[in-house]
C-alpha cells in the first residue's frame, strides 16, 4: 500500500488525521515533508535585508519625491 496522509507530530509521536488501514505492528516507511513555516522559516524573513547594499533607498526616495513616479 502506498498513500499520503497528514499527521501532526506531537510528543514524539505522529498522529494521523485520517484513518489508515495498516495491520497492528506493521513496519512502514515514512517520508517527512513539512508543510508549515515557523516565523523563523518565513520566506519574507529569509529575504529581509537582501537589497541592503544594492539599492540606495534614500536616494531613490529623494528622486521619487522630486520627480514623481510616472508610468507610460
Amino acid at each position: 500500500m502506498t498513500g499520503t496522509i497528514k499527521a501532526p507530530y506531537t510528543g514524539g509521536v505522529f498522529q494521523p488525521l485520517d484513518q489508515i488501514h495498516v495491520e497492528e505492528n506493521a513496519e512502514v516507511t515514512i517520508t517527512i515533508e513539512t508543510t508549515a513555516f515557523s516565523e523563523a522559516d518565513s520566506p519574507f524573513d529569509a529575504c529581509f535585508g537582501g537589497w541592503d547594499d544594492l539599492v540606495d533607498t534614500d536616494a531613490l526616495l529623494d528622486e521619487i519625491h522630486e520627480h514623481g513616479c510616472h508610468t507610460g
